[in-house]
């Protein structure tokens, strides 16, 4: 993760120089949406079939744009949504059936955005930036008239680029999506992967 965290650290360096060149003030906003996030977690063996997890999660960013190309954010989400998922698996010739739950508690992050002014009340972008993401699980499995739950919680740190656009209606207000997708680094699963789009109201300040 150092590696991670001074990428994004050059980022943010590289936004700060190219706005000491700029003589445009520096432009406030926020945004605040809904996130879709989604992964699939391939079979190890237990249940003899890929899990796909779908989870929903309000989304909140403050940012500071510098100029017209650069700038720097900060976004929180809260989860909303769980995904529910059901297996039927068979496991020494009894049948077991899994239901699983899965919800995103909280995750925090910081990016470096580069915009691209494509008119006057509208941009693309691109952001690259760094986070933490916590997550619970929720399983419960039954067989032969018995069942068992076990709930299990995580952290982990992630990587994160993407990109989408955004629009205004009038000097202030606009609409703003997004697709990003996350590199997590775990102790139990180096490299997993999810994905997320997001749609969110922007107000610049």
């Amino acid at each position: 993760m150092k590696l991670l965290f001074g990428a994004a650290a050059a980022v943010a360096l590289l936004a700060g120089g190219s706005a000491m060149a700029q003589t445009a003030p520096v432009q406030y906003y926020g945004t605040i949406g809904y996130t879709q996030a989604s992964a699939t977690l391939e079979d190890d063996g237990t249940f003899g079939q890929d899990i796909d997890l779908d989870a929903g999660a309000i989304t909140g960013r403050l940012g500071a744009r510098f100029g017209q190309y650069v700038g720097v954010e900060g976004e929180v989400a809260f989860g909303v949504t769980e995904s529910e998922e059901s297996i039927t698996t068979t496991f020494q010739r009894v049948p077991v059936t899994a239901d699983i739950n899965y919800k995103i508690n909280g995750k925090a992050a910081v990016y470096g955005v580069g915009f691209l002014p494509v008119s006057p009340n509208a941009d693309l972008f691109g952001r690259i930036g760094v986070g933490r993401l916590s997550s619970e699980f929720d399983v419960t499995a039954r067989a032969g008239g018995f069942s068992q739950s076990e709930q299990m919680e995580g952290e982990a740190n992630f990587f994160a680029f993407g990109g989408g656009g955004q629009y205004f209606f009038d000097g202030l207000n606009g609409v703003r999506g997004e697709y990003t997708r996350f590199n997590l680094d775990t102790d139990e699963d180096e490299g997993a992967e999810f994905d997320s789009f997001s749609i969110s109201y922007v107000r610049k300040f």
